[in-house]
């Protein structure tokens, strides 16, 4: 037999600008096209609104769209999950906003027992369309607890599709 052995070059790529740019601005560019173009969305959590996120990666979203559609929060992570679920159940398209991922553990029992089965409760009538963004910053100081739990548990939950960037 004889072996094939198959040589590849490097192939490196260009860019036109060697501009490098704040991910938070990429976050930020990102959430005013979805809340310029989706009027029914509307984010809110701790910090949101006035300060921009804890990372600013809404910075300014508040003066562009006004207090409704970027606003701020108490401190409860269970309610901030469950205004968006009522939210979504009546039609608009609510992003809440969880400080860090340690904090949405506070949240998990009612995303896997209200938000996971609405649909088969209600035998398919109703739905809640739902975004949920966190921070990974605290991970990133606390590496010790990183691997306690993390986004893999909440891959383990049902009747939800769980994106992690």
């Amino acid at each position: 037999m004889s072996k094939i052995l198959f040589i590849f070059e490097e192939i490196r790529p260009t860019y036109d600008d060697e501009q490098m740019v704040d991910g938070r601005i990429i976050i930020r560019d990102n959430f005013d096209k979805i809340l310029e173009n989706y009027p029914s969305v509307l984010t809110f959590g701790e910090d949101t609104g006035n300060i921009g996120d804890v990372n600013q990666g809404l910075e300014g979203l508040q003066e562009k769209y006004g207090e409704i559609r970027v606003s701020d929060v108490g401190i409860r992570e269970a309610t901030i999950i469950g205004q968006g679920i009522g939210l979504a159940m009546r039609g608009l398209r609510p992003i809440a906003e969880i400080q860090y991922l340690d904090y949405i553990l506070y949240g998990v029992q009612i995303m896997s027992d209200d938000l996971a089965t609405l649909r088969y409760r209600t035998c398919g009538y109703q739905k809640a369309p739902f975004d949920c963004s966190y921070s990974w910053t605290s991970f990133r100081r606390n590496m010790a607890r990183r691997f306690s739990y993390g986004s893999f548990y909440y891959t383990l939950l049902r009747g939800m599709y769980i994106f992690s960037s």
